[in-house]
């Protein structure tokens, strides 16, 4: 059984963690799932919806994937691999994105949240 942390203590935990600030100042449930308009599955044939969705996936080419592999491994810091992410331009994502997303908080943190709020 887990241990029910006081205030003080859960601040402490996501300090540590590096939460560093807030987004909003009511709680929200991401596991609670609410079927609306935008949200709801339309039935169709599984084989329509894979055949699809493959001909929406680029193909990377290998050369690309092999690049962007070697300059991942070539960062040694966490500031060399943003500058890495930032300048490579084989993601065809990039040519349509408004910027690049790499994250922030502690590098030494030992828990990671990832996501999008």
């Amino acid at each position: 059984m887990t241990e029910k942390l006081t205030t003080a203590e859960n601040l402490r935990w996501h300090l540590d963690a590096g939460v560093d600030e807030t987004i909003g100042d009511d709680p929200m449930d991401h596991f609670t799932v609410v079927e609306t308009p935008s949200t709801a599955v339309k039935e169709r044939p599984l084989a329509s919806n894979l055949a699809s969705a493959k001909a929406a996936v680029p193909v990377v080419a290998d050369q690309l994937l092999g690049d962007a592999w070697a300059l991942a491994e070539a960062a040694k810091t966490v500031a060399e691999l943003r500058q890495a992410v930032e300048g490579f331009d084989g993601c065809p994502l990039k040519k349509t994105a408004t910027n690049t997303v790499f994250g922030d908080g502690n590098p030494e943190a030992r828990i990671v949240f990832i996501g999008e709020g």
